[in-house]
């Protein structure tokens, strides 16, 4: 899933970074330069943890924040909506650090 925003990149980097945090994402890598951040998310009842991938880019006059959630053990067939609602939660919550 992807989304726009209007805000300049290393804006957008930021509180891409803060909002994953906010919802207890755990930071596992990340790479300002190509706008890549990681994040591991633990276990619940619905899944053995998840791996939260978020690629940020410039365009000419906005940034795109791509985002990618899935399971961390590959033995998961269904993750129950699990990896849309962390996606979704993500963006509310990126909007919500960006004033919208």
């Amino acid at each position: 899933m992807k989304n726009e925003f209007k805000e300049p990149f290393n804006i957008v980097y930021v509180n891409c970074h803060k909002a994953a945090i906010q919802l207890g994402f755990k930071i596992f890598k990340e790479d300002l330069i190509d706008g890549v951040i990681t994040f591991t998310i633990k276990d619940s009842i619905w899944s053995f943890g998840e791996n939260f991938k978020i690629l940020i880019s410039k365009v000419e006059n906005s940034t795109i924040v791509k985002v990618f959630s899935e399971g961390s053990v590959g033995l998961q067939i269904y993750d129950w909506g699990k990896n849309k609602k962390n996606i979704e939660r993500f963006f509310e919550a990126i909007n919500e650090q960006l004033g919208k």
